[in-house]
């Protein structure tokens, strides 16, 4: 391979790497700017912003670290949400306003949902399935996306959606729609956007 040749195939893998990097700002909720309490928790009420490039929209959410006083774990780091709180109302969320789409390109939007079939989770209710969470793209689709397994301890799994962007700036929100009647946990984590419209390959030079 020539230095020529080299130097493109080093700016092709630049650019391939820079257009699928996550958009979205503190996306596993490791950078959080407040004090956890004795369980492990923390309750948020709107318009909190403790937890970098997160505003929360609604009503009370909950961050928790590992450990916790439920046995609830995180799908990636050491903090993750409940976004039911301590007041398991339905309804609450985040939100994050992100810059630097491009109009008619694909992104792909993706997060882990959390539930515990743990019997002592949370005592007098259930951290089981299935959940629910609404996601919005602003302005772009909304889509809801459900969480449910049999699995035995902390189960959880990844979830995404496409969709073409109509502006190069949206604000990405997520809600909880969905719990059994006796829940007591909506785990979300590991929130990402990123581009998947495909790149040219440049052409190879001996």
């Amino acid at each position: 391979m020539t230095v020529r040749a080299f130097a493109l195939l080093a700016l092709w893998i630049t650019v391939a790497s820079s257009a699928r990097a996550n958009l979205l700002a503190n996306g596993s909720f490791e950078t959080f700017t407040s004090t956890f309490a004795g369980d492990g928790g923390r309750q948020l009420l709107a318009g909190n912003t403790f937890m970098t490039g997160w505003t929360v929209v609604a009503g009370e959410i909950a961050i928790l670290h590992v450990p916790n006083s439920y046995s609830l774990t995180a799908s990636d780091g050491t903090n993750f949400l409940d976004m039911i709180g301590y007041s398991n109302v339905l309804g609450h969320g985040i939100t994050q306003t992100v810059s630097g789409l491009v109009v008619g390109h694909t992104y792909r939007f993706a997060v882990d949902l959390g539930l515990s079939n743990i019997a002592s989770c949370v005592p007098g209710a259930t951290c089981t399935g299935p959940i629910s969470v609404t996601v919005q793209i602003s302005p772009g689709p909304s889509q809801v996306l459900t969480h449910d397994s049999n699995a035995s301890g902390n189960v959880w799994s990844r979830y995404s959606f496409d969709f073409t962007a109509t502006a190069t700036t949206v604000a990405v929100t997520v809600t909880a729609t969905a719990r059994p009647a006796n829940g007591a946990y909506v785990g979300v984590d590991n929130l990402s956007l990123d581009e998947i419209t495909p790149i040219s390959v440049l052409p190879y030079e001996p």
